[in-house]
């Protein structure tokens, strides 16, 4: 699965880091995100890019950001509390996606989509009460808003079904790499981790 292997390559990339910053994180890997989508829109429009880009319209700068936040809030998740819990609470993402479809476009979820939703309440309710730091409980805030806000993003996306999004993507990356150029102290990035 896809998905799976980006959280993993995320998450490997972040363990091996010796001195990086997470803003500095986010704001290299943010930008290697958006240049390799805009190279491929490039590529896919033979180098006309500014209609595929004008062509997203607001459902697509919906996109950008509901993209570029959930990627902040992925990667701090990941460095604020342990892997598992925020595994299991991105795992969340198409039970709100399922929710959210039903309240922005109308979509019933099914009753065993309800059951789900409810067990996985439960099981983010146990995880916390269990030993609930400062830490964890921000690492759990993280995640739970990066699920949410990719669970927005996808229904924006089937409600603009007729829009091609692969642009919105770069701008998603274009915006976490501005939210990160604000908030880094340097953007000097040792050679060991840069090199990961």
């Amino acid at each position: 699965d896809n998905n799976v292997a980006t959280h993993l390559s995320a998450l490997v990339l972040l363990r091996v880091m010796d001195a990086a910053s997470g803003w500095q994180v986010m704001f290299y890997r943010s930008m290697a995100f958006a240049l390799t989508v805009f190279l491929f829109v490039a590529w896919r429009h033979r180098g006309r890019v500014a209609a595929p880009f004008r062509a997203i319209g607001w459902s697509g700068i919906a996109v950008g950001v509901l993209s570029g936040a959930g990627s902040i809030a992925y990667i701090f998740a990941l460095l604020t509390t342990t892997v598992a819990n925020t595994m299991f609470i991105i795992s969340v993402t198409p039970l709100c996606t399922a929710l959210l479809a039903w309240m922005v476009i109308g979509e019933r979820p099914r009753t065993t989509t309800w059951l789900a939703i409810a067990v996985a309440v439960a099981g983010i309710a146990v995880m916390f009460s269990q030993g609930a730091t400062e830490a964890r409980l921000l690492g759990g805030a993280l995640a739970f808003a990066a699920a949410v806000g990719m669970a927005a993003m996808i229904v924006v996306i089937r409600r603009a079904r007729d829009v091609d999004m692969v642009p919105a993507q770069c701008l998603g990356g274009l915006i976490a790499a501005a939210v990160a150029a604000l908030m880094v102290e340097s953007f000097a990035v040792p050679a060991a981790d840069f090199g990961r």
